[in-house]
């Protein structure tokens, strides 16, 4: 009833084109990715994963409504996928809709309460519309989520991101001497000032 030579073949041609995606979506080769991740779809329509690696490289090349579009579908699929609501947030950011981005990423923030690069987001955000109180209270999240992390080294960008945003919140709040120890705090690990 099934040939299983055949039914094999097709998996392992789709494990490659997810292989193949994820290589170029990893390496930033973002439209090569798109048709990878659209033919793995076309198989299976409800892998959040791949609706979410297709909205990525669809913003990441201009695409930012269709990846709207994609990452909804993800976020139907699976209302508890954190990755969806950093996408979907990212590319409304990417639009100029700050307040749907600022609602992404409050529901990536509740399912990952003190995400490091979740309020990391929220603080630019925040930062960006001049709301330097609130946007102080998520960089200091990622402060203390960074200076809790004891297994696993936190990526060196998302680290100066942090740091970065700290000093440049400060002195939008007219802390110069804050500011100072955040630039200090990126010194000691060897940032330039």
């Amino acid at each position: 009833w099934i040939n299983m030579p055949e039914a094999q073949a097709q998996k392992d041609v789709l494990d490659y084109a997810e292989a193949m995606a994820s290589i170029c979506t990893n390496t930033g080769r973002y439209a090569e990715a798109i048709p990878l991740w659209n033919r793995i779809l076309d198989e299976d329509s409800f892998f959040a994963h791949a609706w979410v690696q297709l909205a990525m490289c669809q913003c990441q090349t201009g695409l930012c409504h269709e990846a709207l579009q994609s990452v909804q579908y993800a976020i139907a699929i699976d209302p508890d996928y954190p990755d969806a609501y950093l996408t979907a947030g990212n590319a409304y950011y990417s639009i100029g809709k700050h307040n749907e981005a600022k609602e992404m990423y409050g529901h990536l923030l509740e399912l990952l309460p003190g995400d490091a690069q979740g309020e990391l987001l929220m603080a630019t955000l925040l930062f960006s519309e001049e709301n330097n109180d609130e946007a102080m209270v998520h960089i200091e999240n990622a402060i203390a989520t960074i200076n809790e992390i004891t297994d696993r080294e936190v990526p060196r960008p998302i680290y100066i991101d942090i740091y970065r945003h700290a000093a440049f919140i400060s002195c939008a709040r007219g802390n110069i001497k804050e500011a100072q120890k955040y630039l200090d705090e990126l010194s000691k690990h060897g940032c330039s000032k």
